[in-house]
């Protein structure tokens, strides 16, 4: 607890920087002309973020929400019943921050490694939907089958048609407005906003992971700038101290904009950290799923290590580990046209 105490105040003090050597009147003349600026950003940007949020409403569903409906109907059809309950949970440590540098540094720009682990999210929901869609076009293909011929006495459901390919995605991006630390003399309370993007999902065959790591990079930005994080924590804030429970969790569940995957960033202390004078070797976080969203992933980063969790409805994504692989293929992927970007630019 005393280091990460000491941590929080040394970024404090370099933040705050040394004393000022302007006069009175230029420091009141730019505190005035900051707080025009914020008033300006919430008004304009608060507009910008409720179309944004209510276009994303209104345009898009969760993905696993229409799988999970065309299961059923088959199963209907068939008479056949398979309802899957639970969830599926994975983990491990995947690469050095270092080495996740060097692909935020070969794209260029203000490319963050939470970027880089959303486009590899991105990819993973794009492979489980494409598992999902095949799936689905076998135990239709097995009821035509069984059917014999029946002039369509049976109707089957067509899932090529009702699960189109999906060129985009919702994610939703829990956001702490203090910074992700607790200032001293702040108690921990429920400081947390958030916000929900539209980002690739099944790509085409031609567009490559740095493709993909760009569209999500210039997605998330534009949400990260926009005051989304604080109306959706006022919001909450209000919904949940006034309104009653059931309505609220209504509230929610259509709140999310889409969304069926939710990831958040969780940096914890850069050098291993000690209880009882023992080292922490390792920590491990896992998402409580929100309503209406399918897959949760935690990135933590401590002491120079990136480590990844899964949290998921069994449904969504029967095989957790499979996932995490997934995101470690498109991630092993971006390594790869890093190292050709640096080469080309060495040449």
């Amino acid at each position: 607890a005393e280091e990460l105490r000491q941590q929080v105040v040394q970024e404090l003090e370099r933040r705050r920087g040394g004393k000022s050597k302007k006069s009175f009147l230029v420091r009141w003349l730019q505190k005035l002309l900051k707080a025009l600026q914020i008033a300006i950003w919430l008004c304009v940007g608060s507009i910008q973020a409720l179309g944004h949020q209510m276009i994303l409403s209104l345009s898009s569903s969760n993905p696993f929400e229409k799988i999970r409906a065309i299961q059923q109907q088959i199963s209907k059809d068939t008479s056949e019943t398979e309802e899957v309950f639970g969830r599926t949970l994975s983990w491990c440590d995947a690469a050095r921050v270092e080495d996740i540098k060097e692909i935020t540094n070969a794209i260029g720009g203000k490319v963050t490694l939470n970027d880089v682990m959303v486009s590899c999210v991105s990819y993973a929901v794009a492979k489980q939907i494409e598992y999902h869609r095949t799936k689905l076009m076998e135990q239709q293909q097995q009821q035509q089958d069984g059917n014999g011929g029946n002039n369509g006495s049976t109707r089957a459901s067509q899932p090529k048609n009702a699960l189109p390919l999906q060129k985009s995605i919702n994610v939703a991006i829990p956001v702490h407005l203090g910074g992700g630390v607790v200032l001293p003399g702040k108690s921990i309370g429920n400081n947390i906003g958030a916000f929900v993007a539209k980002i690739p999902g099944e790509r085409q065959q031609h567009d490559t992971a740095m493709d993909r790591l760009q569209e999500v990079h210039k997605s998330l930005y534009y949400c990260k700038r926009s005051p989304a994080p604080l109306i959706s924590h006022y919001v909450a804030k209000f919904c949940s101290t006034w309104l009653p429970t059931s309505i609220t969790q209504r509230l929610f569940e259509n709140a999310n904009g889409g969304a069926c995957v939710a990831v958040s960033n969780s940096r914890a202390s850069p050098t291993k950290l000690h209880l009882g004078g023992r080292p922490i070797e390792s920590t491990s976080a896992f998402f409580p799923l929100p309503p209406g969203i399918s897959i949760g992933v935690i990135v933590q980063t401590y002491a120079g290590i990136c480590s990844l969790s899964v949290t998921a409805e069994k449904d969504a994504v029967p095989d957790a580990d499979q996932f995490l692989q997934w995101m470690l293929e498109e991630y092993q992927e971006l390594c790869q046209q890093a190292q050709e970007i640096k080469q080309e630019d060495t040449k």
